[in-house]
């Protein structure tokens, strides 16, 4: 659990760059950084899974996440099965933010995510709160419910996951929400069997149950 931290320039609670990182089954609440990344500022290869971000801040970009360009070459993010809400930026990127740089790509695949309830300067909800994408990065999703991205690819979501309790973008940094999901969510059994990395979800439960994984960190 990262909770609560701050940094004066980027990643509230991790600034990660100098090798591959791996985060697995973790909780990011109330974190925040002046400039860049609430919760986590990366700029190299990264994979996230079964992991949950909720009311981080940051005072530029990316409120829970800004993935930056590496400096020497391409750079790829994994987020697999993790939650979004209630995180909030000043400027881009209410969740999350992929940065720019006309040399060097970086690349973001989002399999079986939820993103709901996020802010940035464009307001509560928008697509643009949900993840801000430079044109010079790749951004790659699937089996996910992601608020103002429609429904195009393939197996995506956006309506209401019907959390037990919704994030609060507009107090942040906070710890305020419950991302388990309620009975009638339409992101129950809505993910890809293929993408699931481990056996239980972040409350330790198994994972896979019913008819396919769920979307989101918990089953």
């Amino acid at each position: 659990q990262f909770i609560q931290n701050s940094a004066t320039d980027n990643g509230g609670a991790i600034d990660s760059g100098q090798g591959t990182m791996t985060i697995a089954n973790s909780q990011f609440l109330g974190n925040y950084a002046d400039n860049n990344g609430g919760a986590i500022y990366n700029w190299n290869n990264a994979e996230i899974v079964n992991s949950v971000f909720i009311g981080n801040l940051s005072g530029l970009a990316g409120g829970a996440i800004l993935q930056s360009r590496h400096p020497i070459g391409d750079a790829v993010l994994e987020i697999i099965n993790s939650t979004f809400t209630g995180n909030r930026a000043g400027t881009k990127g209410g969740a999350i933010r992929v940065s720019e740089n006309p040399s060097f790509f970086s690349t973001v695949n989002i399999t079986n995510n939820i993103i709901w309830n996020n802010q940035d300067e464009t307001g509560i909800g928008t697509g643009n709160a949900s993840i801000n994408s430079s044109s010079f990065a790749i951004l790659n999703y699937d089996h996910s419910l992601i608020q103002g991205y429609g429904t195009s690819g393939t197996g995506n979501l956006d309506e209401n996951p019907l959390f037990v309790v919704d994030g609060d973008p507009s107090t942040a940094p906070n710890t305020l929400g419950n991302t388990r999901l309620r009975m009638a969510s339409p992101a129950i059994d809505a993910g890809d069997d293929g993408a699931v990395l481990l056996s239980t979800d972040l409350d330790g439960n198994a994972r896979i149950q019913g008819l396919a994984v769920d979307m989101g960190a918990y089953e």
